[in-house]
């Protein structure tokens, strides 16, 4: 018999005692974040004078909440340790149309007449908001109405990693040591250096910004989207083989839009999916269906459909919805029409909106972040509601029944049965029965132990 699996067996004795004799599993906090979504920091101008108002005054409240967020973040009881980052998936404002005359029409136009002065007075304030995080790392991935129009292309993303490079440097000049990572940033031709992913540090998992902002926008240039979804690809190519897990964080998630379903009567009123018969003589890329978010060829929306579905992606992140029903939020997403449906919903993992926008003139709300806990298992996710009247985020009840600890004992097992591969099967498993066998009567003749009177030292008689 091999002596180094005889050990192992002796090993494995000493763990059933240990575990008879009241031991008891600990397991350890995994690491946990923020995931939130849609501030909408900066919003359009109008002509009018109490328009403006209006809008100025819900920038504020929308600041307010992202300084509400930043407070409760302190304050909740999820682990001993802080969260390692917060994931901000898209929509701060920063379309240069906004700040552009309103001649500029185009992207470049926009991108190319942005009023400097408004400009500089977005990284100020920017600046000014993150350097209050609690949370030092910020991954950031951007949404339709941080780029011009919407669109997908050099112009528009160019002026967006200009921008964010300038908030960094001024967050990098002051004591806060908060750092904004732009995740959309490899997705413009001019910026090769810049990376679109980041391990999350202590764990299997890596962060990747998916290029998902202009998929709503009507028009937008098919073969720049091409190009930026194989780099998305690319980079899930790039995780597999390095052994990693993604956590894709993108803007505009691939399902229906509410408010479509909302106008719908039933499914016997929406588009039918076309059977693979129709599709092989038609398209055979189906579009997306006439309900969908996304408004792309069906060619890109096949594609992300079947990296979201695929192995390698372990969840994705996104925002853009600023739907007043909280059940817009609620996994398993009940709403979501049969035509969109597919193996990639259960990985989704949607944040409520921030701001106000969309929500105006509703008698009730549904604005908030989420809590996400990353273990070797699994994702994990909690909502948290904000509440305007006491600024003040409270988490959704669940009927979730709280995590088991990992079985040392049986882990255990598994690790000592495959750590030598050398021995017959049927000899590991006579010596591994021995092994239980030593164990069972061990316990049994301690059992079998008379206790002493007290005082009286074993093996003596009065």
């Amino acid at each position: 018999m091999d002596v180094r699996f005889t050990y192992k067996c002796v090993c494995l004795l000493g763990l059933v005692c240990l575990q008879g004799c009241g031991g008891r599993d600990r397991g350890e906090p995994g690491v946990w974040f923020v995931h939130a979504s849609d501030p909408d920091l900066f919003l359009p101008n109008s002509t009018d004078a109490a328009a403006n108002a209006a809008v100025a005054r819900q920038q504020q409240l929308n600041e307010k909440t992202v300084t509400d967020l930043f407070q409760s973040i302190r304050s909740i009881g999820e682990s001993a340790q802080p969260p390692a980052f917060l994931a901000l998936t898209g929509d701060l404002g920063l379309d240069p149309c906004l700040i552009a005359p309103a001649t500029a029409k185009e992207p470049k136009a926009c991108a190319d007449t942005a009023v400097a002065a408004q400009r500089d007075q977005q990284i100020e304030r920017l600046a000014r908001i993150f350097a209050a995080s609690p949370v030092h790392d910020i991954y950031f991935v951007a949404g339709e109405r941080d780029l011009a129009r919407g669109d997908p292309g050099a112009d528009a993303t160019g002026y967006l990693n200009k921008l964010l490079a300038a908030v960094q440097q001024k967050l990098a000049a002051g004591p806060s040591g908060v750092v904004l990572h732009n995740l959309t940033g490899c997705y413009d031709p001019a910026s090769s250096t810049v990376l679109c992913d980041a391990d999350i540090p202590d764990t299997e998992y890596r962060l990747i910004g998916g290029p998902s902002w202009s998929f709503a926008t009507a028009g937008a240039d098919a073969a720049i989207q091409r190009r930026q979804l194989d780099t998305f690809c690319g980079l899930l190519a790039r995780a597999r083989q390095q052994k990693k897990k993604p956590l894709v964080l993108s803007h505009i998630p691939a399902i229906d839009d509410p408010q479509l379903i909302a106008q719908s009567l039933g499914p016997a009123e929406r588009p039918a999916t076309p059977t693979k018969e129709a599709k092989k003589q038609n398209d055979p890329q189906t579009p997306p269906p006439s309900t969908s978010l996304w408004k792309t060829t069906g060619a890109i929306f096949d594609s992300w459909k079947a990296a979201e579905a695929s192995d390698e992606v372990a969840a994705v992140f996104a925002g853009h919805l600023h739907d007043s029903h909280r059940e817009t939020y609620q996994r398993p997403y009940k709403w979501v029409s049969a035509e969109s449906r597919g193996p990639g919903l259960s990985k989704l993992y949607l944040a409520p909106p921030l701001s106000l926008t969309g929500q105006e003139s509703s008698p009730f709300q549904s604005r908030g972040f989420s809590v996400v806990r990353l273990d070797p298992g699994g994702v994990e996710s909690v909502l948290y509601w904000y509440d305007p009247k006491t600024g003040s985020f409270r988490p959704e009840a669940t009927t979730r029944p709280p995590r088991a600890a990992p079985n040392v004992v049986w882990t255990s097992i598994l690790w000592l049965w495959s750590l030598d591969e050398a021995g017959k099967p049927l000899e590991r498993m006579a010596t591994l029965l021995i092994a239980f066998l030593a164990a069972f009567l061990t316990v049994m003749a301690i059992s079998q132990i008379s206790p002493e009177p007290d005082g009286q030292p074993a093996g003596q008689t009065s």
